[in-house]
């Protein structure tokens, strides 16, 4: 019942081509058979239910706009929403102009042989999904990206203070986090001895956005923290395969 509440107009509109076009099929086939022929005002029916269709729809346009229902959202929409609502993550779109990357960015020669060979990749692969497929590429590839520059420059006393952090519910106090710095530099004085504590957490947290530091000093990591960590556990890799 309140489905057609909300789409009468709709039913009705079809009901009435339906109609006429019924209407006028059977106009057609008596001509030619023993069908009895429908004659008088009937060769004004479906002129009339084609104008009452349209003023149906018009109706339906004015009155009843279309809208997406929650329940229609498809599965991965819905885990975009989620996710745009996470802490740390923003809803917002970013500041991205592609024109003025386009303009700025090194134009590499081998930038055409590669956009040649994706676009024969997607189409072979993924014709009926190309759009999606470019974009999960990118996703994908952006992020690996960065968790492997975060790789190559993180020192082992941050990955273990990062699982720890992890460990722990995501939240200690500062004092944790400047355990690991005090032992690293005990390990190795030479080279902490320009490398100060402040600077050893503002690689994790303002350099890579691993983790976020509240006003009462409490260090929390971020989702780009744990997704760091996930990324090294998917690959096998480990604070042992780094120095310091």
């Amino acid at each position: 019942m309140e489905y057609f509440q909300k789409n009468w107009p709709t039913i009705m509109a079809v009901g009435c081509v339906v109609i006429a076009a019924f209407i006028e099929a059977w106009q057609q086939a008596s001509a030619d058979s023993i069908l009895p022929r429908l004659g008088g005002g009937w060769h004004y029916v479906p002129l009339f239910l084609s104008i009452l269709a349209g003023i149906f729809w018009l109706i339906r346009i004015l009155f009843y706009p279309f809208t997406i229902e929650p329940s229609s959202l498809t599965p991965a929409t819905v885990e975009v929403q989620e996710l745009a609502i996470q802490p740390t993550i923003t809803s917002a779109l970013p500041d991205f102009k592609f024109d003025t990357y386009f303009r700025l960015a090194h134009a590499s020669q081998l930038t055409e042989q590669t956009e040649r060979d994706m676009k024969l990749l997607v189409a072979q692969q993924h014709p009926n999904e190309r759009e999606a497929t470019l974009a999960k590429f990118i996703g994908m590839g952006y992020w690996g990206y960065l968790h492997e520059l975060t790789w190559a420059y993180i020192f082992r006393s941050q990955i273990l203070a990062l699982t720890e952090l992890n460990a722990r519910g995501g939240m200690t106090p500062l004092s944790a986090q400047r355990t690991y710095y005090t032992k690293a530099k005990a390990e190795y004085p030479e080279y902490y001895a320009k490398y100060s504590f402040e600077q050893w957490l503002s690689f994790m947290q303002k350099t890579h956005n691993l983790l976020f530091q509240h006003p009462s000093d409490m260090i929390e990591i971020t989702v780009r923290g744990r997704d760091f960590l996930k990324f090294l556990t998917h690959w096998g890799w480990s604070a042992e395969a780094r120095k310091y």
